[in-house]
């Protein structure tokens, strides 16, 4: 069961799903807050602080695509996708904007509330303090104990799956991990999501830093490399 200090915020303006949801999420523990449209969900973003929002994509006065960048602009809160949008340019829109998941409607109840627990499960490990003070890896310091990372002094924001993923690619340097690994490791055995997730945060980490952290091994996977090398001014 769930943790009833816990609280997720269902934006969707269909209102049986949303009822559905409200009520069936509900029953596993957890506290919920529903809004019917983008901007009714901004609103109640801000006013809950929730620990989790589900998200519908097509939705009137403010999509689902705009609503995630508007979280994104202020919390690292997961984000779940709940959409019709099934094609491929769709989801990896969804992850270009920091979703930490995308559920295709129509979708299996009893897998979404494995998912939402899944993501709480990792989030609880995340923010876990660690005994270790730093790792760094030239002007890249991840601060464990705060789940922080710099670079060149400048903290830089990152999502709680793109700190994890830096983190453990940095306690495993020169080590190559495929795709199926990293899923296996990091988003867990209960992920049912397409691997190309992995890609997505990759692409995420690299826009977001100057220098050259993770490399692609091509036909296997990523690795980071005991090398620290700043890449190439464009």
């Amino acid at each position: 069961m769930g943790n009833c200090e816990l609280t997720i915020l269902i934006v969707e303006d269909d209102e049986s799903i949303r009822n559905i949801l409200k009520s069936f999420i509900k029953q596993h523990g957890y506290n919920i807050i529903t809004a019917n449209d983008g901007i009714d969900g901004y609103h109640k973003f801000r006013e809950a602080s929730p620990d989790l929002v589900i998200l519908d994509i097509m939705m009137p006065r403010m999509n689902g695509y705009d609503l995630l960048s508007k979280i994104r602009g202020s919390s690292d809160v997961p984000v779940i996708l709940l959409t019709a949008l099934g094609k491929e340019k769709d989801q990896s829109h969804g992850f270009d904007l920091e979703a930490d998941d995308y559920i295709i409607k129509p979708f299996s109840y009893p897998i979404l509330m494995k998912r939402i627990e899944a993501i709480f499960r990792r989030n609880k490990k995340i923010n876990t303090v660690d005994k270790n003070t730093a790792l760094i890896f030239g002007d890249l310091r991840v601060e464990t104990a705060r789940a922080e990372i710099y670079y060149k002094e400048e903290q830089i924001k990152f999502t709680p799956k793109e700190y994890e993923l830096i983190k453990f690619m940095l306690e495993h340097k020169n080590q190559v991990f495929t795709r199926t690994h990293l899923l296996d490791i990091l988003w867990g055995e209960d992920y049912y999501g397409n691997e190309k997730v992995v890609d997505n945060h990759i692409k995420n980490i690299r826009k977001k830093l100057d220098m050259e952290l993770i490399e692609t091994v091509w036909g296997m996977g990523y690795k980071i490399a005991g090398r620290n090398q700043e890449a190439p001014k464009r």
